[in-house]
């Protein structure tokens, strides 16, 4: 548990870097891996009414999304400045 109360658990290679961490963020569980330069390159998480992915690229910013909620599923993806280029529905 960190400073904040909030719950994780990080997994380290053999020199000593992160790459994955499992923990919870706004009350709800979250899975993230990071590449080896440090950046989150996928998380997984469960929200209020649903479950999604985010996938991220070299600079850790993010580029694709999956989800679903009470509405039903949803596919986004995203250029470097993070602005939507597609999206479904």
């Amino acid at each position: 548990m960190n400073a904040d109360g909030k719950s994780f658990l990080v997994f380290l290679d053999a020199a000593g870097k992160v790459f994955a961490g499992l923990g919870v963020i706004a009350d709800r569980p979250a899975l993230a891996l990071y590449d080896a330069a440090g950046e989150v390159r996928a998380m997984l998480g469960v929200t209020v009414d649903g479950a999604g992915l985010a996938l991220g690229d070299a600079a850790g910013k993010r580029r694709a999304t999956l989800g679903v909620d009470k509405d039903g599923p949803g596919l986004g993806l995203f250029d470097e400045a993070g602005k939507p280029i597609w999206s479904a529905p």
